[in-house]
C-alpha cells in the first residue's frame, strides 16, 4: 500500500493597523508523506530497447533489498540503479554486462530508479525480474502504471 499526500497551505495574512499593512504577505508549505509498502513486488517483463534509447523502472521503496535478475538475447547493456537526491544524480550500482543477478540493499525508503541504456547499434530485446517491497511510480519510455492489479 503506498499513500501519498501532497498538501499546499497558503496563508494569507492582513492586519489593518496603524503602521501594519501585511495583505500581500503569503507563506507556501509543502508536506510530502510517503508511506512504505509492506508488499512485496515481483516484476516480470521482456522490453525491447532500440539503439540509443533506454528502458526505466522509477519506483519507491521500502527499507529492505531489492532484488533483480535480468539477461539479454542480443549483447551488452548498461544497467545502473540511481536516486536522486539533493538534486543530484547518485549511482549506486552500475554494470555493463549480457546478463546480471545481484541485490541492493534499501537503507533508506525513497524513489529508486533502474535503467538499462543500450548503447549498440542493434535493438536489445531485456528479459527481466525485479522483486522487492516497492512499487512502480512511472517507466520511460511513459505507459500505465499497474500497481494496483
Amino acid at each position: 500500500m503506498h499513500i501519498k499526500i501532497i498538501c499546499y497551505v497558503i496563508i494569507a495574512i492582513s492586519f489593518l493597523g496603524v503602521g501594519i499593512n501585511r495583505a500581500d504577505a503569503t507563506d507556501n508549505l509543502h508536506i510530502e508523506i510517503n508511506v512504505e509498502t509492506t508488499v512485496e513486488t515481483n516484476l516480470t517483463e521482456v522490453v525491447t530497447i532500440p539503439p540509443g534509447k533506454f528502458f526505466e523502472i522509477n519506483t519507491n521503496a521500502a527499507a529492505a533489498f531489492l532484488h533483480w535478475n535480468w539477461h539479454t538475447q542480443s549483447g551488452e547493456i548498461a544497467f545502473n540503479i540511481h536516486t536522486h537526491l539533493n538534486a543530484t544524480t547518485q549511482y549506486l550500482y552500475q554494470k555493463t554486462a549480457p546478463a546480471d543477478d545481484n541485490k541492493l540493499p534499501i537503507i533508506k525508503p525513497g524513489r529508486y530508479s533502474l535503467m538499462w541504456v543500450n548503447k549498440t547499434a542493434n535493438k536489445i530485446i531485456l528479459r527481466y525480474q525485479i522483486s522487492g517491497k516497492f512499487i512502480v511510480e512511472s517507466y520511460h519510455p511513459r505507459r500505465k502504471v499497474k500497481n494496483d492489479e
